[in-house]
């Protein structure tokens, strides 16, 4: 094999995602959401419902009002 092979099969190795982007994937998959839809959340385009919010924080752990402050 070849330096260049090499190069080319590691490029081609699956990896696993970024803890970033697998965090939206869980979180889209216990909401029954898409992960646009997560990513949108993040961005405060739009917030989740209040159930949503609670899956969420029993997911992560932190708590209901830390995550989704109300506006003021």
């Amino acid at each position: 094999m070849t330096f260049k092979e090499y190069y080319q099969k590691l490029k081609e190795e699956k990896r696993p995602p970024h803890p970033a982007r697998q965090f939206i994937l869980t979180i889209a998959e216990m909401t029954g959401k898409t992960p646009k839809t997560i990513q949108q959340w993040m961005s405060g385009i739009y917030t989740p419902s209040r159930e949503t919010q609670m899956i969420i924080s029993d997911a992560t752990g932190i708590p209901l009002d830390d995550l989704f402050p109300a506006s003021e």
